[in-house]
């Protein structure tokens, strides 16, 4: 099999095992998707699986940890009594059991309607809802008692945690009365801060490299993630499904600072790991020579320096032995005197 292909196969594998992992757990899902309702409307709670396999299963549904005989993948509430209202789990065979969904039930005459989760990167809904039957007018909403306007009974906005509060006026007891309602939304995390690491650091030169950007929770397990590897600010690899970023052979220059990053599709939501240096180590070849450079250079420095002393030394001994002869210009010399003296002392006629 070709080896860049067999790398995808391996990569697609690990990336599925990643957003799956190895213990499946259901959701229950609200339609609508409120979590508190009025006495007398209708609910319907489903237990949603990630995987398409669980299909054609038998459901068990609980409420307040007390099985309720229900085998069905829906359970529907046609008109809510306050009984109703308590948390709700559901499992099939083989799974675990879901984490529970909290349903309200309210009588009063205002109910602030909102997700029962609210994930970070998601938009925000919420509903200002006056019991059935009565008439309202003027709706406001307000974060931390502060105005964020009057668009009708539904708020569209970013996820951010924090208590919100509505107000109206409802017409009850033939006059118009004001009523307010409160919710506090917290921002549930959608998947952890990514994790970057490799077998091993450093790593010797020409030799293969993986790196694994991992998450320890994926809170929404249907969530589709993207990972993308950077090496000293510049990306080595675009966001892809792909989890792992790999070398075949390494090399010098593939040393740096690592970093992975991880969003959603629509990059909503987007995180970074921490930083991770590697170190690639030159092949064991380049070390011998530096050691032979390093240990060899000054012993023959040193004996050069000591066979230039020795040569030195025998020349000077060489030129001390010879005896000291008249140089051919001092010769001449001589001869020019010893001619100019016989000239003076010579008689003339």
């Amino acid at each position: 099999m070709n080896t860049k292909l067999k790398w995808q196969l391996q990569s697609e594998k690990a990336s599925r095992a990643l957003y799956s992992g190895s213990a499946v757990r259901p959701v229950v899902s609200f339609l609508p998707n409120w979590d508190t309702i009025f006495t007398g409307e209708s609910i319907t709670l489903r237990c949603d699986m990630v995987s398409t396999k669980h299909r054609d299963q038998i459901y068990y549904w609980y409420k307040d940890n007390i099985n309720l005989r229900r085998n069905q993948q829906s359970l529907t509430i046609s008109s809510a009594t306050s009984k109703d209202g308590g948390n709700y789990q559901c499992q099939t065979a083989g799974t675990l059991i879901s984490e529970s969904a909290r349903l309200f039930i309210s009588n009063e005459y205002v109910i602030l309607q909102k997700p029962p989760v609210v994930y970070e990167g998601d938009t925000l809904f919420l509903r200002c809802h006056s019991y059935p039957g009565y008439q309202s007018k003027e709706t406001t909403f307000y974060k931390y008692s502060k105005l964020w306007g009057s668009v009708g009974d539904t708020y569209r906005g970013d996820s951010v945690t924090g208590t919100y509060t509505c107000s109206k006026y409802v017409h009850h007891n033939l006059l118009f009365y004001f009523h307010t309602a409160e919710a506090h939304i917290t921002v549930t995390e959608l998947f952890s801060t990514p994790e970057l690491n490799m077998s091993s650091n450093p790593i010797a030169e020409d030799s293969e490299m993986t790196l694994n950007c991992i998450m320890q929770k994926l809170i929404r397990q249907n969530t589709e993630l993207q990972f993308a590897f950077y090496r000293n600010g510049e990306k080595v690899q675009n966001f892809s499904a792909f989890n792992k970023y790999h070398i075949l052979s390494t090399q010098l220059a593939d040393s740096g600072v690592y970093v992975c990053k991880v969003q959603t599709l629509n990059s909503s939501v987007k995180k970074s790991s921490q930083e991770l240096e590697i170190q690639i180590q030159g092949k064991q070849r380049t070390s011998a020579l530096l050691i032979a450079r390093v240990v060899l250079f000054p012993l023959l420095l040193v004996g050069s320096v000591l066979l230039f002393s020795y040569k030195l030394k025998l020349f000077s001994a060489c030129w001390t032995s010879q005896p000291q002869q008249d140089s051919p210009s001092q010769a001449a010399n001589t001869d020019v005197s010893y001619a100019t003296l016989k000239t003076r002392l010579t008689p003339t006629n």
